[in-house]
């Protein structure tokens, strides 16, 4: 797999490969020209499918390999006059062939040279798994090894349904424990007032059975990022048994904290994002936006540099906030939003890929909060 982002890659990435003579493994295919036939259309979703249910990868098409090593050789370009009709068709190939679907994946056309290219068809891990090739009447399960693809035995298709089910369930049933506790005051930090916003994000191999979990381990506390705020103001900190912890201010009567579990779980519990404005309590959408933007790349980066892998799973809740309206900026004053709950509990959201901010992310995650306080999406400042 080429590290990094899929939508940075260039044609000198690729020819890295090929200069150092990167062979295909668990997390790397090559193939020659794209797929046209009914059978090249089936190895297609052959080799998707066997990267989502193991560990992800890259498949590119447009490199020749030595018959005998194995060894990528040279570019075998492809002559493509449409990039984005050729995405689409190979987009589509994989969401139809292949139940249940893929989550994450992204199909790019890098252009090597006037109208030539490589494709690249990058997999996530997926936490849906087992995926199934169905293309063509096809019925069978496949993983990956360090030799390629494999079918998936009996036993093999039933560990990965019960891991799929078991992590789903572990993660849901950690978010639920954390908000009870937060709610009964249980906190590593206590936070005298409320309401509050809650973050938490949740590596998925931190309840992946039958893997060793990630753990950070003992933490510098320079590195540990910092609370759910805009602008970084005095933090105390401190170790426990669960990791690291932070609260801001740095005084007798903090506001958030954020925890650091060793197994790379983080989460961060703000109640300074509501004001009473004539003895209403508002909640600041815009506010907590530009929280979100501030803070979720520093966790992420956070859990790159320590080497959580993907996928993350973000999840936000807001606690004890029935009755909460929202501040609406000056030419909408005539409209107002009120939230019909004590808890808000958003989807979750899935990360599959380390970047430098979240923008799809944060923008569904604030179109889920406005229609939480009754609007349709979220509402411009």
């Amino acid at each position: 797999m080429i590290d990094r982002p899929l939508e940075e890659i260039t044609e000198t990435d690729v020819q890295a490969l090929i200069h150092n003579d990167v062979l295909e493994g668990k997390r790397l295919e090559y193939k020659r020209k794209l797929p046209g036939t009914r059978g090249e259309r089936k190895a297609l979703v052959q080799e998707t499918t066997s990267f989502s249910n193991t560990q992800g990868g890259d498949l590119i098409y447009g490199i020749e390999e030595e018959s005998d090593s194995g060894i990528p050789d040279a570019f075998y370009a492809l002559e493509i006059s449409d990039a984005d009709a050729e995405e689409g068709r190979l987009d589509n190939i994989i969401r139809n062939g292949v139940n249940p679907s893929i989550p994450e994946f992204e199909v790019r056309a890098v252009e090597v040279d006037n109208d030539e290219h490589v494709v690249i068809i990058r997999v996530q891990e997926s936490f849906r798994s087992p995926h199934r090739v169905t293309l063509g009447g096809h019925d069978k399960f496949y993983g990956r090894s360090s030799n390629g693809k494999y079918p998936l035995d009996v036993d093999e298709i039933r560990r990965e349904m019960l891991l799929s089910e078991t992590n789903a369930e572990e993660i849901r049933e950690f978010r639920a424990d954390r908000l009870a506790k937060i709610r009964g005051g249980n906190t590593p930090v206590e936070i005298t007032t409320s309401p509050s916003v809650a973050l938490h994000l949740i590596p998925l191999q931190a309840y992946t059975a039958g893997r060793d979990s990630q753990r950070i381990g003992l933490f510098d506390e320079s590195e540990v990022p910092g609370t759910l705020q805009r602008t970084p103001r005095p933090h105390q900190h401190r170790h426990n048994i669960d990791g690291m912890v932070k609260s801001c201010p740095a005084n007798d009567d903090p506001y958030s904290y954020v925890q650091v579990y060793k197994n790379g779980i983080i989460e961060s519990v703000n109640s300074n994002i509501f004001r009473d404005d004539d003895g209403v309590l508002k909640f600041s959408a815009y506010g907590f936006r530009d929280r979100l933007e501030y803070t979720l790349p520093d966790y992420t980066e956070y859990l790159q540099e320590n080497g959580v892998p993907l996928p993350l799973f973000l999840f936000i809740s807001v606690i004890e906030a029935e009755g909460v309206e929202v501040s609406m900026p000056n030419h909408m004053r005539h409209l107002s939003g009120e939230l019909d709950r004590e808890m808000v509990l958003l989807p979750e959201f899935t990360i599959q890929e380390y970047v430098e901010d979240y923008p799809n992310t944060i923008d569904n995650v604030m179109d889920n909060l406005w229609n939480a306080f009754g609007f349709s999406e979220e509402i411009d400042q």
